[in-house]
């Protein structure tokens, strides 16, 4: 409004939309650094398409190129297709913490045996809506007791003490056929934290996770 009055109204447009790219883009690089990932950057999505609708809306709406107009289609269909993809890849991500907890959850009731487990995101909710314990850096199970420790999302490597005082009695891994990923640092791949992987998305034909189960001796 205030630039309205000053009559640059042509121009309230794009200086908003351009404060609205350069501000966020200036948060995650100065302000966010090393916690920056693809789940920030898409918010500048907005702002980026407006701006180039705006730039071309004369090709677009009134009319000069029908191939311009039918690529610039055919890229937003492929676009919402691709992203089918993805939002599955990461569902299916989510999903292998919520299966193994559950799947496990009954295994240890049945066993009557108190487990602590490493790790963060989806698999810190399901396991602590299971009842299970977060295993913290001063915390020091007692013989006989589980200790569950993911390969992705555990970044918090065991003392020495209790180290030595582990026994690896087993590994469950989640198979799956669907090639992309959301989230593989070994493959350099995390849409959640660009500190973990460089890219936001991925091809792996690895497990989805890979979870040891260690027991105190």
């Amino acid at each position: 409004e205030y630039l309205k009055r000053k009559s640059v109204s042509d121009y309230t447009d794009t200086i908003f939309l351009l404060a609205w790219f350069g501000g966020i883009l200036c948060y995650n690089i100065f302000i966010l650094t090393w916690l920056t990932a693809p789940r920030y950057i898409l918010i500048l999505t907005p702002a980026l398409i407006l701006l180039l609708m705006k730039k071309y809306d004369i090709l677009l709406f009134k009319g000069s190129s029908v191939i311009f107009r039918n690529i610039i289609y055919i890229a937003v269909i492929l676009n919402f297709l691709f992203s089918f993809l993805i939002n599955f890849a990461d569902y299916a991500f989510a999903d292998a913490y919520r299966g193994f907890t559950r799947t496990y959850a009954k295994y240890c009731k049945e066993k009557d045996v108190k487990v602590w487990f490493r790790g963060h995101w989806g698999f810190q909710y399901y396991m602590e809506k299971q009842g299970f314990k977060y295993l913290g850096l001063d915390d020091m199970p007692k013989k006989g007791e589980i200790i569950i420790m993911p390969t992705i999302c555990a970044h918090e490597p065991f003392s020495l003490g209790l180290q030595e005082k582990l026994k690896l009695i087993g590994t469950i891994e989640y198979e799956t056929p669907y090639p992309i990923r959301t989230v593989f640092p070994k493959d350099n791949i995390d849409f959640y934290s660009y500190a973990i992987g460089s890219l936001p998305y991925g091809i792996s034909q690895e497990p989805l996770e890979s979870f040891q189960i260690w027991q105190v001796e």
